[in-house]
C-alpha cells in the first residue's frame, strides 16, 4: 500500500462522500470544485482508488463522470481506515512502537521520505503524543517514554482502532493468564483488553516494565501484564462510581428513544461508556480517526438515528457535556455501540447464507464461527473456491448457493459481481468497521425477497 498525505486523504474522502450523496455518479467538474483542485488531479485520485480499492468500489470514469457500481457506504469505513493508516506519520509511529530505538535515518529509509520530512513528522508526533501524557524521545534514537501504563493504553488504543488496516508485525505471544475470569468488565470490552494484553507483552519483551506500587520493584512478566489489565478495569470502575448518577440519567433518556435497556444491563453499559470516555480520547486527540469513521457510520448506515436523537438532542448534549468535553465524539461512539450491539432482535433469523472464502479452509471456518457468534440465528455454508469462484469439483458458487438455498453471500475478500443475490465483501471479519457494515447488510436482508 502506498503512503497517503493529508490532502490526498481529504480529496479521496470527498470523492466517496459525493458518490454516496449522488447515488454513485458525480461529475469530474463538480468534484474538482469541491476539492479545489484541477480536473487532472481528480482523474489521478480516481486512478488511485482504482489501483488500490477497485474490489470495494468498482469505480471508473466515463464521459467526464465518476461512476461506481457498488454502494460506496458499504465499504466506505474500511477504505477510510486504510487511507488513514497509510499516512507517513501513522507508519512512523507504528515503527516507533514496534522497533523502539531506531534513528531518523532508519525511519527515512523505511518510509521513503527524506530526513527533513521525517524530522518534521516526528515533531508533529511529539506534540500530539504529549496530549496523552506520552513522551516521544526525539533525540538520537526514537522511543516512547513516560508513565508505562499510559503508554500501554495508548498502544492498545492505536492497534484497536487501526485493526482493519494492520496488526502487530511480529507475533506477540499470549500468556493465557486467568485474569479474564476474575474481571467484572462487560464482555464487549474483551476485544480492547486483548489489545491491552498484547501491548503489555510487547513492551515487556522490549525491556519496558511496570513497577509494583508498593515496593517499586520490577514485577515478573505475568504480574506485569495482569496488573496493567487490572489497573485499566479499576480506572473504568472509578469513573463509573464518580459519574453513576449522570450515567443512569443518560440511559433513562436513551430508553425514551426506544432502546429498551433493562435495569440489569445498566451497569454493563456504564462500563462501556466509561471505556469510550477513556480509550477513545487517545485516538480522538491523536488523529481524530475514530470520530471520522463513527461519523461516516452514522451518516451512511443509520439515517434514522439522526431523527431519533433529534427528539432528545438538548437533554442528551447537556448530559454528555458533564462527562467530557468531546461530547459529540462520545455520543457518536455510544450510538454505534447501541445500534450494532443492543438491537440484535432486528437481525434476520432462519436464513441460509453462503460464506465465500478463497483463502485457507481454516480461515474460512474461523470466519463462519465468528459470524455465527454475532448472528447466531442463521445457517452458514462455507464455499471454499478459487478466484474464479469454482471449487475443485467444478461446482460454481451460484450452483452451491442454489443447492443450499442461500439467500445471500458474505465474501472474505472480493465483491461477488456475478451473483444476483445480496452480497457483501469484508476484508477482515473481526474488525469494528466491518461489523458495522455487516449489521447493516443483515438488517437489509429483512427487506429482501428471496
Amino acid at each position: 500500500m502506498a503512503t497517503t498525505d493529508k490532502s490526498l486523504l481529504d480529496r479521496l474522502s470527498n470523492v466517496m462522500d459525493l458518490l454516496n450523496k449522488k447515488s454513485g455518479e458525480v461529475s469530474i467538474l463538480e468534484t474538482s470544485e469541491v476539492n479545489e483542485c484541477s480536473e487532472t488531479t481528480v482523474y489521478s485520485d480516481v486512478k488511485y482508488l482504482v489501483n488500490y480499492y477497485d474490489n470495494y468500489l468498482d469505480i471508473g470514469t466515463t464521459g467526464g463522470i465518476i461512476k461506481t457500481r457498488n454502494n460506496v457506504c458499504e465499504n466506505y469505513q474500511y477504505i477510510l481506515n486504510c487511507l488513514m493508516a497509510s499516512q507517513t506519520e501513522i507508519l512512523i509511529l507504528r515503527d516507533i512502537i514496534e522497533r523502539p530505538g531506531q534513528s531518523i535515518k532508519e525511519h527515512s529509509a523505511t518510509t521513503f521520505r527524506n530526513r527533513q520530512t521525517v524530522k518534521a513528522i516526528i515533531q508533529i508526533l511529539v506534540d500530539k503524543l504529549a496530549q496523552d501524557d506520552v513522551r516521544l524521545n526525539s533525540r538520537n534514537r526514537l522511543l516512547l517514554e513516560g508513565d508505562e501504563y499510559k503508554i500501554r493504553v495508548f498502544i492498545a488504543s492505536f492497534y484497536y482502532y487501526f485493526q482493519s488496516a494492520f496488526s502487530f508485525r511480529d507475533r506477540v505471544p499470549s500468556f493465557k493468564l486467568n485474569y479474564m475470569d476474575q474481571l467484572s468488565a462487560n464482555s464487549d470490552l474483551l476485544d480492547f483488553l486483548y489489545y491491552l494484553e498484547k501491548a503489555s507483552i510487547l513492551r515487556n519483551m522490549q525491556g519496558f516494565r511496570m513497577k509494583s506500587s508498593d515496593t517499586h520493584n520490577v514485577m515478573d512478566v505475568e504480574h506485569d501484564i495482569s496488573q496493567t489489565i487490572y489497573r485499566y478495569c479499576n480506572e473504568l470502575q472509578a469513573l463509573v462510581n464518580e459519574k453513576e448518577e449522570t450515567l443512569k440519567t443518560i440511559i433513562d433518556e436513551l430508553n425514551v428513544l426506544g432502546y429498551g435497556i433493562s435495569e440489569d444491563s445498566y451497569k454493563s453499559l456504564y462500563s462501556i461508556i466509561a471505556h469510550i470516555m477513556i480509550s477513545n480520547d487517545k485516538l480522538f486527540s491523536f488523529y481524530k480517526n475514530r470520530k471520522f469513521t463513527i461519523d461516516k457510520f452514522m451518516i451512511n448506515h443509520l439515517e434514522s438515528v439522526y431523527n431519533k436523537y433529534d427528539m432528545r438532542n438538548t437533554n442528551l448534549r447537556s448530559l454528555f457535556k458533564t462527562l467530557t468535553d468531546g461530547n459529540e465524539q462520545l455520543i457518536g461512539c455510544l450510538v454505534y455501540y447501541l445500534e450494532t450491539n443492543e438491537n440484535k432482535k432486528k437481525m434476520p433469523s432462519g436464513r441460509n447464507i453462503a460464506i465465500y472464502c478463497d483463502f485457507s479452509v481454516n480461515y474460512g471456518n474461523a470466519m463462519v464461527n465468528f459470524i455465527s457468534s454475532i448472528f447466531p440465528n442463521n445457517y452458514y455454508f462455507l464455499y471454499h473456491g478459487n478466484d474464479k469462484q469454482s471449487q475443485q469439483n467444478g461446482q460454481s458458487l451460484e450452483d452451491f448457493m442454489n443447492e443450499h438455498n442461500c439467500c445471500a453471500v458474505v465474501s472474505a475478500r472480493n465483491l461477488i459481481k456475478d451473483i444476483a443475490k445480496p452480497s457483501i465483501a469484508i476484508n477482515s471479519f473481526a474488525n469494528e468497521e466491518d461489523i458495522g457494515r455487516m449489521y447493516y447488510f443483515f438488517r437489509c436482508l429483512n427487506n429482501h425477497k428471496d
